[in-house]
């Protein structure tokens, strides 16, 4: 009897093991080889497990591709593995459980059918998970997907629109390339990086906007997007690839932004139709075929000096500079005038065009704002010119000689000397004992009475506290000398006796 009662207890304890590993895998993502069922009469398989799918590839339903209709993933399951229901051409419908965040690498590749799947609880999209998908007609990328994976939905034919929520971060290489049916795509801000050909052969998309926070936008980006007729190109862009824009045949106008500094080569290869190319920014430095074999309008902001000197690359160009038709103006602020710059008066410019529309005019230098008249202490000049005073602006030092009554304007015309153009003089004032009712005696110096400051007599240096220092250290020194002589006697003394 007890022994049936231990089998029992063993056999629920591991079924609780059993369970709480199986929760552990879902909490924590663990790999499973999930279970699976197929209703043979609606053509439904459900896929169950607790963590990542995961099986021996081709996976064992792999049999029932044809006529497997309907996918349903249910909860504990953390993803859709590799591959997982490619090529199920007669797959419709795909409905995923919450706990369903990840979808790898080619899980529904070439399912030609497919025109239902609920993304909402996505997290990441595979390499090539809906590549060639061609029945899907609408995307909502959800908000908890940062980057839509190389190829992800390549050559979706049937697909019309995509909506982006505003917390992507890139979208990869060829992801929506070759999705003819695009006609308008809405890039968020969010976004910093469209990679190499995400939008190429996208031939009937007219319109895009590009969000502001882009900043890389890789080689063959819109490549052979034949539709578009015009684009912007976002003020954080600073490289234009080559072929970036290649084979767009029907583009007539581009602007870039004013953060662009460098053009490759054959960025606009073929671009057969392109009449007008925007800058509002400074000129970029531009390879030599940058516009080969285009006959093309440079349109620049007039007020910006640097395209007066641009060096042009090879091609049929027109350089023309353009203004705003209604001017966003801008006021240019007063510069007050100092002894050592002009001034100007208040002006104002537009914005956009950088175009001036009120000119400042300068305000001549001010004069020099002098201090009081003091003595001056130099000896190479104050026996010319005893009095100086000082600029507080500048730091300007003018002179003037004991017989000037008043100083010339704006500086007095004095010999070359160095002391003359330094900006401060630095020779201390001597400092003189207190006198209670004594007025220290003045001089009439140019007008001025200046106080005179009596001779102080040298003072010799108290050389006593050093001498005595350099006795007593040599007197140290004789001491050691002589314990030394004695302590080598007495040793020497008894090695003798003994």
């Amino acid at each position: 009897m007890k022994k049936h009662i231990s089998l029992v207890l063993l056999i629920v304890l591991i079924g609780i093991f059993a369970f709480s590993v199986s929760a552990s895998a879902a909490e924590m993502g663990l790999p499973c080889f999930p279970t699976w069922l197929f209703d043979e009469a609606t053509g439904t398989i459900t896929v169950y497990g607790n963590g990542y799918m995961t099986f021996l590839s081709p996976p064992e339903w792999s049999y029932l591709k044809d006529r497997i209709t309907k996918v349903v993933i249910s909860e504990g399951l953390v993803s859709v593995g590799p591959n997982a229901f490619s090529s199920c051409k007669n797959l419709k419908s795909v409905t995923l459980a919450s706990s369903v965040a990840h979808i790898n690498d080619y899980a529904f590749r070439d399912c030609v059918s497919l025109t239902d799947i609920d993304l909402k609880y996505i997290t990441s999209i595979g390499t090539g998970a809906f590549r060639n998908c061609t029945s899907l007609t609408a995307l909502t990328i959800p908000d908890g997907v940062s980057d839509i994976g190389d190829y992800a939905f390549y050559a979706c034919t049937g697909l019309r629109s995509v909506t982006f929520h505003d917390k992507l971060f890139g979208i990869g290489d060829a992801a929506f390339s070759g999705c003819t049916g695009l006609t308008s795509v809405t890039i968020p801000d969010s976004v910093k990086a469209i990679c190499d050909s995400a939008f190429s052969r996208c031939t009937n998309l007219t319109q895009i906007k590009l969000g502001s926070g882009l900043t890389i936008l890789e080689t063959r980006a819109f490549r052979d997007c034949t539709g578009l007729k015009s684009i912007t190109i976002p003020d954080k862009v600073s490289l234009i690839d080559s072929y970036t824009f290649e084979d767009c045949l029907g583009l007539e106008e581009i602007t870039f932004g004013t953060g662009v500094t460098t053009f490759n080569a054959y960025a606009l290869e073929d671009c057969s139709n392109l009449k007008k190319v925007y800058f509002l920014g400074k000129p970029p430095k531009f390879q030599s075929k940058a516009f080969l074999d285009l006959t093309v309008t440079i349109c620049y902001l007039g007020g910006i000096s640097e395209w007066e000197t641009v060096s042009l690359p090879a091609g049929n160009l027109t350089f023309t500079p353009v203004y705003c038709e209604n001017h966003t103006v801008t006021p240019l602020a007063t510069r007050t005038p100092t002894c050592t710059q002009e001034g100007l008066t208040t002006g104002s410019s537009c914005s956009v065009c950088k175009k001036i529309l009120t000119p400042q005019q300068p305000i001549p230098k001010a004069p020099h704002a002098y201090g009081d008249w003091q003595i001056n202490h130099a000896p190479e000049t104050n026996k010319k010119y005893p009095k100086k005073r000082i600029c507080s602006v500048c730091g300007y030092v003018e002179y003037a000689e004991a017989n000037q009554t008043q100083a010339p304007n704006p500086q007095p015309s004095v010999p070359a000397d160095p002391v003359a153009s330094d900006p401060v003089e630095s020779t201390p004032t001597p400092t003189l004992p207190e006198q209670s009712g004594t007025e220290l005696p003045t001089q009439n110096i140019a007008g001025s009475d200046i106080p005179t400051t009596p001779a102080i007599p040298n003072t010799p240096k108290n050389t006593g506290g050093t001498n005595t220092l350099i006795f007593v250290g040599v007197g140290i020194i004789l001491l050691g000398i002589v314990a030394g002589i004695i302590f080598i006697t007495f040793r020497l003394t008894q090695k003798k006796e003994k």
